[in-house]
C-alpha cells in the first residue's frame, strides 16, 4: 500500500470538470480519483519496473493542481504539448527529468508509460512513441507496483 507523502489540496468534481475541458478528454477513472483526492505528491514506496524488462525509475512527484512550483499539472502539460505524443499527458516524472505519462485515447488509454527525455525527437520532428516504453496496464496496477528500492 503506498502512502502519499506531501499530497496537494483535494480537487473538486467542478475544478475535475474544468480540467477535461481544458484537455478535451475524460480522464481514465482511476487516475481522476487520484488526482482529485491527492492533488499530487509523492508516493512511498516510489520506485517501478518497466512491464516487459528489468529496468525502470522511480516517482520524484506527481502532479496537483492550483501549483505555484515546478509540479503543476496544467505548466507541465503545457510544457510537454508537441514533445510527448499525442494522446499522452504527464502526471509525473521521475528524479533525471523524465515522465510518467497516462494515455487518454486509443489503445493507450488508460495505461502508463514512460517517456525518456534524452531520446525525445529533435529539430522539431513530430513526437511518436520510440522514446516510450509501457509500464503498466493501468493506474491502479502502477500504483499497487510501486515498491521501495534497497540498494
Amino acid at each position: 500500500m503506498i502512502e502519499i507523502i506531501e499530497p496537494g489540496n483535494s480537487i473538486s468534481d467542478d475544478a475535475m470538470k474544468l480540467l477535461e475541458s481544458f484537455i478535451g478528454v475524460t480522464l481514465p477513472r482511476e487516475y481522476y480519483l487520484f488526482l482529485s483526492h491527492n492533488g499530487g505528491g509523492y508516493p512511498e514506496p516510489d520506485s517501478f519496473r518497466f512491464m516487459d524488462n528489468e529496468d525502470g525509475s522511480s516517482v520524484q512527484r506527481f502532479y496537483g493542481l492550483n501549483r505555484s512550483d515546478t509540479y503543476d499539472f496544467v505548466r507541465n502539460l503545457n510544457l510537454y504539448r508537441g514533445r510527448i505524443p499525442e494522446g499522452f499527458i504527464a502526471i509525473a516524472c521521475d528524479p533525471g527529468g523524465n515522465q510518467i505519462c497516462l494515455g487518454i485515447k486509443g489503445e493507450g488509454r488508460g495505461k502508463v508509460y514512460f517517456w525518456d527525455h534524452e531520446l525525445e525527437k529533435c529539430d522539431g520532428a513530430k513526437p511518436d512513441d520510440s522514446n516510450m516504453t509501457l509500464v503498466s496496464r493501468n493506474f491502479s496496477d502502477f500504483l499497487n507496483a510501486l515498491y521501495e528500492l534497497n540498494l
